[in-house]
C-alpha cells in the first residue's frame, strides 16, 4: 500500500484536491446561511403597471395615484387603463406573497392626479419607505442559472430572475415571484401590522 502511494501521488492529488475543494465551497456555502439571521420585515413592491400609477410611502401609509397629467399621449394612458397596477406584499417568516391589482379610473384625463383606493389589508399596514430595512436589507434584483457547466454547454438552460432581499453577501430570493426587478419599484417596509 505504501509502495503504491509514493508510486501514484500526483495521481491520488489529482483526483482528492478538486473532491475537497468542491467539499470546501459547500460549507463555505452553507455556512452564509448560519452567519445571518433571515430577514424580518415584509416589503411591498409594485411589480406592474404603467408610470402613470404612483405607489409612495406618506406619513407611513401607502397612498396610491393615477396621474394622467403625465401622460405623453392617449396610446400611454389607453395601456395604463388596460394594465393595472400590480402591488406585491411579500412577508420572510410566513414565506407568502400576496398580489393586489389596481384598475385605472375610468373617465377623461385631468389635470390633477387622481387618488385611488388602497386595499384594506395594505391600507392598514404601517410602513418605511427607507431603501434599507431596520434590520439592513435592501430590495434587489436576482439571477440564478440552472445547471452547471455541462448543461451550458450540452443544453439550454433556464435563468430565474427575480427579487430578492440582500444583506452584505447574503441573498434571499423572493419565492414565487416570477417578474424581473427592472419591473419591480420599492414602495415601502411593513414595520408594524
Amino acid at each position: 500500500m505504501k509502495r503504491f502511494l509514493k508510486e501514484n501521488f500526483v495521481v491520488i492529488l489529482g483526483i482528492s484536491l478538486p473532491v475537497i475543494l468542491i467539499a470546501a465551497f459547500m460549507v463555505a456555502q452553507s455556512f452564509e446561511k448560519v452567519l445571518y439571521d433571515p430577514p424580518r420585515y415584509a416589503v411591498i413592491f409594485k411589480g406592474g403597471g404603467d408610470n402613470l400609477f404612483q405607489a409612495t410611502v406618506e406619513n407611513n401609509r401607502l397612498q396610491l395615484r393615477f396621474n394622467t397629467a403625465a401622460s405623453t399621449n392617449d396610446r400611454q394612458l389607453q395601456y395604463a387603463r388596460t394594465n393595472p397596477l400590480v402591488l406585491h406584499l411579500f412577508s420572510p417568516q410566513t414565506g407568502k406573497l400576496e398580489t393586489f391589482r389596481i384598475d385605472a379610473p375610468e373617465g377623461a384625463a385631468t389635470d390633477q392626479p387622481v387618488t385611488l383606493d388602497v386595499p384594506a389589508q395594505l391600507a392598514a399596514l404601517t410602513l418605511d419607505h427607507k431603501m434599507t430595512a431596520p434590520d439592513g436589507f435592501h430590495l434587489t434584483g436576482h439571477r440564478s442559472d440552472s445547471g452547471g457547466l455541462f448543461t451550458e454547454i450540452f443544453t439550454s438552460t433556464r435563468r430565474n430572475f427575480g427579487t430578492a432581499y440582500r444583506k452584505d453577501n447574503y441573498t434571499y430570493r423572493i419565492p414565487h415571484y416570477t417578474g424581473y426587478f427592472h419591473e419591480s419599484r420599492f414602495v415601502g417596509w411593513v414595520i408594524e401590522e
